[in-house]
């Protein structure tokens, strides 16, 4: 609410129902230079604007050095009228207001509040969205401010407030007040819908009639809540009982208008009107912020919006069907992928799409950052669909958690809640120190990989047009930023092309090509910096930047006098860093040994200047994030900025701020396989957290925001975790009468999470048993505190993941009694609360079934996979985008082992099922489940198979390849993984087609993969590699390429025997299988004593693991005692060999109905046979050759 803009409405015109012309009068509000908002009914009526005069003028009060000398009494305000033209008018019974045109030409003064529209929206608009009273304020010209002596109408500025419930059927403001009104004015009213004044020409005045209200003349006026214009008055509905009841059109009905909308943007700069929400403007950040182009690189700010939106298309409808489709309540959706991949722009051009489809919009400010003690939400409560967008919601878990928790608890309408994140990771984990439900929901949200705009294998000319886009708009803001000679950059844009023709995979980012665009411009203008060949763009940037550093630090304001280098290191701090005050600043600035003493607080005021901080910050920082923390790398690493003092005089916030700013630098540098910058960088901040004890909430806030998984810094991560258990555990050290109970729980449930997240990134390390320590540890801490109901559902999240420790250690007993109480305690958690517990009881059944069949329990491990099936296929019907993940999974992991227990036929119809669901998910969000239909894909392919239908599994196969290679390129860290196990598959199939030759190149592939990935995770990939090697070495042998079949197979061995001293049950099967492949290698090979070597060892490792599963494992120990046999036959001892298949064919007799292959049967008695003979037996002999032929093979069908 500014007081220049307002401004009263003269119109001379001859009314339909006068005989003569009157003066009409109202007041008015500028909401652009040269526009007026005001009521229609001062212009007019229902068919249109009366013909007739109109002029506008803007009272200012006498300067105050005038009325010094002034012998006037009652100095009179500067009232000149200019002449004006209506653009936009509406009258109805909904909508009462006009926009009015200043004329061009006549001298009218901007007022100052409007002189800088370029920066900033000439208006901001809002709309009232709770139930509660809200204060507002009026200006405007009503008749009871009229000077008696001159008949001035002088300005009235009316406080009260609209109660949203009065009048919100008709979709009316009405606003109230029991503010004192001067005395002497006629309050009946004429009956007329408006409050303008009237009166007859000749005769001077408005209101020469004295028809209305005192309150005639204040139509039009505008209504502000803060600086947000919600309304304009239009009638006084003459309120009783002294007080004061005025109706205004809200501009909710304004901006819905087309019309109106387009004579706004005319107006206003190229800013488009925007709608905001009254009651939490102060959790919300503007819906237009400032474009303050202070340097170049601020034209890359998502929020600069200086390039158009373009594409997106599926992403944007996806986003939509999410909001406007599911449940009438809250659901949570996570988007993630890195710097600059277009996350803010994609998020803001949805809340622009929903906003003028009636949605309640809304951006939490950056400044909200995770408190200590609870935020009050209250003022986002609304009954209308709101969708709410938190960006960086890693570095604030707190307020995602409590924003969550709020909306859970006070919300039963339709909210949408979007978080932006670098990364998925433990910022989005439920956390003991918030209600298990909040906890549950931000789990199980779904997560959108964003792909890139313009992916590797884009068309060129799509490339091409987008950077020619780019350098087209950014040359229309370059002259805005100051200090920038004039300069033809349209023709610089027109004619510039990129330099390697958009061909790498770099420009896959759209920041990316943005930049390019930017640099290209800036090195073809009048002031280029010299750069060695193959400088970054990110690194020519920051030179760019640095010379407006200098002109400004040394500029009449600052005087400065510091050098280019010092500079440098100052905007790395804030970088690095942030602030939230002043004194932060100073004392981060003030570790840099070349800022003398007093001077850090002008480099904070300058720096602050140069980049203006968003709400809550001191200073803001370079921008977009990517070049700050380039920078910021390029400083602690190579530039001399000596990290360990900075963070020694940071704030808890700028700690965490400075660990994550360099993780993120880390992660850009490993993505773009600069694996070796990405190491320095890390080699700088080991060293630095080496020197400086970080505070206990700053680790908490940087594990937190690390992405996740651990493989992007799998050091960090583990290191930061390692310390905050260390914290944890010295804090619960304390003596247990010292500490409030309550406290001593809470802070046994932090040790307890620290541990849990510890446990995985343990695993991920390759470090099972101390993995499986860690995870023990938790379940204890839990298990004292559970009495306390708030922490059962920790405890049972607990024993899960203990469950799958002690499953992946091979101790597959031990995990069933842990999977066994994590159902317990979610069965009796969802008979308390079926909403907030069953997914959890989802997850801890599909884990029982699992554990139930590794077991050997199978019907047992079907029932409870197969109820989890059940829940999930419930839970999915009613809010498919929450829960459909979750029943993929555990559809998955059935088929999975209903395939591997024999049921093929019900293996394959869950692989079908879960194929179908991860589709439909991969079609609406392909970033996001891609990967996942690729596993689903190699699963039915097995599924496939085994039913027989080989053409239907390669073509499933096929497309796992297609999609996981597709994956691989865009990020090989991530994907190559999955992409070296859907080759496995493939070559398997393709073997099984008769395309050995294809097989063997597919199996090499995933071999080679596979290496690279063990040689720098051997503990989680070697046993991948070994597996890998020996099916391979099986397709070298089938391809006549002995020898290298032979050098697999025992490389394979080598890998498999160390692993399996270590965890005999998961690896001891694999072994088995390479040296029965070895084996009968050796022994073609006609190494005989080796390969009976290889093969008694296969047995013996066969033997241990069939006393604890017979079931699984006896088809192997056949198998490896026939080839036993065989080779001692070979090595000429017959009763040996004999003794070896009796075994055999006792392990064939033992294997349950349907699992017996009869041609593996049938080999082992005829060489049985032959041996009998051999050794003179031929009757038994001949007894088993007639049992063959009367039991003879048959095809398969």
């Amino acid at each position: 609410m500014e007081f220049d803009r307002r401004v009263q409405i003269f119109l001379v015109a001859r009314r339909p129902d006068q005989d003569r012309e009157t003066i009409e009068f109202g007041s008015g509000y500028l909401i652009a230079p040269r526009l007026v908002l005001t009521a229609a009914h001062i212009l007019g009526d229902a068919s249109g604007p009366w013909p007739g005069t109109l002029v506008v003028s803007r009272p200012r009060p006498a300067p105050v050095t005038a009325l010094a000398v002034a012998d006037d009494a009652s100095p009179q305000p500067l009232n000149r009228r200019y002449p004006a033209t209506v653009r936009w008018y509406r009258r109805t019974p909904l909508v009462d207001a006009a926009l009015i045109e200043l004329d061009e030409g006549n001298g009218w003064p901007t007022p100052e509040s409007l002189e800088d529209t370029g920066t900033r929206p000439p208006q901001r608009w809002g709309r009232l969205i709770g139930p509660l009273p809200q204060p507002v304020t009026v200006l405007g010209f009503p008749r009871m401010q009229e000077d008696g002596s001159t008949r001035q109408r002088l300005d009235e500025q009316l406080v009260g407030e609209i109660v949203p419930g009065n009048g919100s059927l008709v979709h009316r403001y009405e606003i109230s007040s029991t503010a004192p009104v001067p005395g002497g004015g006629d309050r009946e009213g004429t009956g007329r819908s408006g409050i303008s004044g009237t009166a007859p020409v000749p005769g001077g005045d408005p209101d020469g009639e004295r028809k209305g209200t005192v309150w005639s003349g204040i139509s039009g006026a505008a209504v502000h809540a803060g600086n947000l214009l919600c309304g304009v008055v239009r009638t006084d509905r003459n309120a009783t009982g002294g007080g004061i009841r005025l109706t205004a059109t809200p501009s909710a009905l304004l901006l819905a208008d087309d019309g109106f909308r387009a004579v706004v943007a005319e107006h206003s700069s190229g800013w488009e009107p925007a709608l905001e929400p009254v009651e939490p403007t102060a959790l919300l950040a503007p819906a237009a912020p400032l474009r303050t182009l202070r340097s170049p690189a601020a034209l890359l700010r998502a929020d600069a919006e200086a390039v158009a939106f373009h594409g997106r298309a599926a992403e944007l409808d996806m986003l939509r069907t999410w909001c406007e489709k599911g449940p009438s309540k809250l659901s949570v959706q996570v988007i993630t992928g890195p710097g600059g991949q277009g996350k803010t722009r994609l998020a803001r051009r949805l809340t622009q799409v929903l906003a003028d489809s009636g949605w309640v919009t809304g951006h939490v400010r950056a400044g909200l950052v995770d408190p200590p003690g609870p935020l009050d939400f209250s003022s986002l409560r609304t009954d209308l669909p709101l969708v709410l967008v938190v960006d960086y919601a890693e570095t604030r878990p707190r307020v995602v958690r409590e924003l969550v928790r709020h909306f859970l608890e006070a919300d039963n309408h339709r909210v949408r809640l979007l978080l932006l994140a670098r990364a998925d990771g433990s910022w989005r984990k439920p956390a003991a120190d918030t209600e298990y439900e909040t906890g549950s929901v931000l789990d199980s949200a779904p997560v959108m990989k964003l792909a890139a705009l313009l992916p590797d294998g884009e068309a060129a000319e799509s490339r091409a047009a987008a950077f020619t886009r780019a350098a087209r708009d950014l040359s229309v803001l370059l002259p805005s930023v100051p200090g920038f000679p004039e300069y033809d950059w349209g023709r610089v844009a027109a004619e510039l092309r990129p330099a390697d023709g958009l061909s790498d995979s770099r420009y896959d980012n759209v920041l990316t090509l943005h930049m390019t665009a930017l640099v290209g411009l800036l090195q073809n203008g009048p002031a280029p910096v010299e750069t060695a060949a193959g400088t970054s763009v990110e690194r020519t940037l920051v030179l760019h930047e640095s010379k407006f550093w200098e002109a400004t630090s040394d500029s009449r304001e600052f005087r400065l006098g510091l050098s280019e280098r010092t500079l440098g290191r100052a905007a790395a701090v804030a970088a690095l860093c942030g602030a939230a005050d002043q004194d932060e600043a100073i004392r981060v600035l003030g570790s840099l040994p070349d800022v003398e003493a007093g001077k850090a607080a002008r480099i904070a005021e300058w720096f602050a200047w140069l980049y203006p901080p968003a709400q809550g910050h001191y200073w803001g920082a370079l921008q977009p994030d990517r070049i700050a923390e380039h920078h910021a790398d390029e400083a602690v690493t190579s530039g001399g900025l000596a990290l360990p003092g900075v963070l020694a005089a940071a704030s808890p916030a700028q700690q965490a701020r400075s660990v994550t700013t360099l993780a993120r630098a880390v992660v850009a540098h490993n993505n773009a396989r600069r694996t070796a910058d990405g190491e320095r960088i890390l080699a700088v901040l080991g060293a630095a957290l080496d020197t400086v004890t970080i505070h206990t909430e700053a680790l908490r806030s940087a594990v937190a925001a690390l992405p996740g998984p651990s493989r992007a810094v799998p050091g960090l991560a583990l290191r930061l975790t390692q310390d905050l258990v260390d914290r944890y555990q010295r804090s619960t050290a304390r003596p247990a009468e010292a500490v409030d109970p309550e406290q001593l729980a809470s802070d046994a449930a932090a040790l307890a999470g620290a541990l849990s997240d510890l446990g995985v990134l343990l695993g991920e390390a390759g470090r099972p048993q101390e993995a499986l320590s860690a995870n023990r540890r938790a379940v204890d801490l839990y298990e004292g505190i559970a009495s306390n109901t708030t922490y059962a559902p920790y405890l049972g999240s607990s024993l899960n993941r203990l469950s799958n420790r002690l499953a992946e250690a091979g101790d597959y007993t031990g995990a069933v009694k842990p999977a066994e109480r994590a159902v317990t305690i979610h069965e009796r958690l969802t008979a308390t609360d079926r909403t907030a517990f069953e997914p959890g009881l989802l997850t801890a059944l599909t884990t029982l079934g699992n554990r139930y069949a590794q077991t050997g329990r199978y019907a047992e491990g079907l029932a409870a996979v197969d109820r989890a099936v059940r829940i999930g296929t419930r839970l999915a019907d009613a809010d498919p985008g929450t829960h459909s993940p979750s029943l993929a999974r555990a559809l998955l992991n059935l088929g999975a082992w209903l395939a591997q227990r024999g049921l093929s036929a019900e293996g394959l119809d869950a692989g079908e099922r879960a194929v179908d669901v991860y589709r439909r998910l991969a079609m609406a969000n392909p970033a996001g489940y891609e990967a996942e239909l690729a596993v689903a894909l190699t699963n039915f392919g097995n599924h496939l198979a085994k039913a027989g239908r080989q053409d239907e599994a390669l073509a499933a196969a096929e497309e796992a390849v297609r999609i996981s290679r597709r994956l691989a390129a865009i990020d090989p860290a991530a994907y190559e993984p999955g992409l070296a196990l859907a080759l496995h598959n493939l070559a398997s199939r393709l073997d099984t087609a008769g395309r050995g030759a294809e097989a063997l190149t597919a199996a090499e592939e995933a071999a080679k993969i596979h290496r690279r990935l063990a040689e720098s995770n051997p503990a989680v990939y070697g046993p991948r590699l070994a597996v890998t090697l020996t099916n391979l070495g099986a397709w070298l042998h089938r391809a006549g390429r002995a020898a290298e079949a032979l050098a697999a197979a025992e490389e394979a061995v080598k890998i498999l025997r160390t692993l399996a001293r270590l965890s005999p049950e998961v690896h001891g099967p694999h072994l088995a299988a390479s040296l029965t492949n070895l084996a009968a290698w050796l022994r073609e090979a006609g190494r005989g004593a080796e390969a009976l070597a290889r093969a008694t060892e296969a047995v013996a490792v066969q033997r241990r693991l069939q006393k604890k599963d017979p079931a699984a494992h006896l088809p192997h120990l056949a198998q490896s005692l026939y080839l036993q046999a065989l080779t001692l036959a070979g090595q000429g001892d017959l009763p040996a060999a004999l003794s070896a298949t009796g075994e055999s064919v006792e392990a064939h007799r033992g294997m349950r109905e349907g699992a017996v292959a009869m041609d593996g049967l049938h080999r082992v008695l005829t060489l049985q046979a032959d041996l009998l003979n051999a050794l003179g037996r031929t009757g038994e002999a001949e007894t088993i050759r007639r049992w063959l032929a009367e039991n003879p093979v048959r095809p398969p069908r």
